[in-house]
């Protein structure tokens, strides 16, 4: 129980409390609202441009048909080198994969 002296302590430290909470409270409202003012009827978002199957195949130095069956695979295993070329391509779960010797 709290009594005597302690109640205005607790009281003092209640009121800091929620004053502090209400400070926040009202300078997140003031930031989201002055964000939904600047930026009302402009749309930031825009759509990526599509990915060129043949500047993909290149970057990673394979055929371009080989790239385009590989698209349509709903699981595949890649292995990449250190400078991030394919190494070796594996359809299937990663469950199913086994490293190349060599």
């Amino acid at each position: 129980m709290i009594q005597g002296a302690q109640t205005e302590e607790t009281l003092g430290v209640i009121k800091i409390y929620f004053s502090s909470l209400f400070v926040l409270v009202v300078l997140y409202i003031s930031w989201a609202k002055l964000n939904q003012y600047r930026f009302r009827g402009k749309e930031q978002r825009s759509v990526r441009p599509p990915v060129d199957v043949r500047a993909v195949a290149e970057y990673y130095n394979v055929d371009v048909a080989a790239l385009g069956r590989w698209r349509r695979i709903r699981q595949m295993v890649v292995d990449l080198d250190s400078d991030g070329k394919l190494t070796d391509a594996q359809c299937g779960p990663l469950s199913d994969y086994r490293r190349p010797e060599g």
